[in-house]
């Protein structure tokens, strides 16, 4: 958990660089998947490492 929290503290450095939230909250998420994604596949590969659902 130490590592994650270390992750965590980086990561918000880099909020002001943009002006939604939503938008920090996609890049965090793709950050975190390329973080733990076991497999070079392109952007599926990011999906699986996230255990990501489609929203219907």
């Amino acid at each position: 958990m130490a590592l994650w929290l270390r992750w965590w503290s980086i990561v918000r450095l880099l909020r002001p660089a943009f002006s939604r939230d939503v938008a920090f909250l996609w890049f965090v998420t793709a950050v975190a998947a390329t973080t733990v994604r076991s497999d070079l596949a392109g952007v599926t590969s990011l999906i699986r490492a996230l255990k990501l659902s489609p929203r219907v």
